[in-house]
């Protein structure tokens, strides 16, 4: 599957999740953009290189064992069957382990269904 057709698979997932008040999730765009302003083009920095491409935040609700519900964070890189991550994609992935959040670098819609049940 290409990593286009991924991102569109996951999106509409993630919004169906959503819509059931499942989850809360943004899709990150890293690099910058130029926008046409009145005196030429502004630059607007996005995420910092090697950014994952969708930061998710799922609901996880009571247990037996508590009566309370919390929100888990998870991070969420899409790549191709074949695609490999940039080491910027490598060191943003350790970073966000260190700091004690979840990151998945997935290649199929199914994957994310295991995630979003684990």
């Amino acid at each position: 599957m290409r990593e286009s057709d991924l991102k569109r698979s996951v999106e509409e997932r993630l919004q169906w999740a959503k819509n059931q008040g499942q989850v809360l999730f943004l899709r990150l765009n890293s690099g910058a953009a130029y926008l046409p302003g009145k005196t030429g083009y502004y630059k607007i920095q996005l995420c910092p290189p090697g950014t994952a491409d969708f930061v998710v935040w799922v609901k996880i609700y009571p247990t037996a064992h508590n009566d309370y519900w919390y929100i888990e964070t998870i991070y969420i890189e899409l790549k191709s069957d074949t695609g490999e991550q940039s080491p910027e994609q490598i060191e943003f992935e350790k970073e966000v382990k260190e700091f004690g959040l979840n990151y998945y670098v997935i290649r199929k819609t199914e994957e994310l269904e295991s995630i979003l049940k684990g």
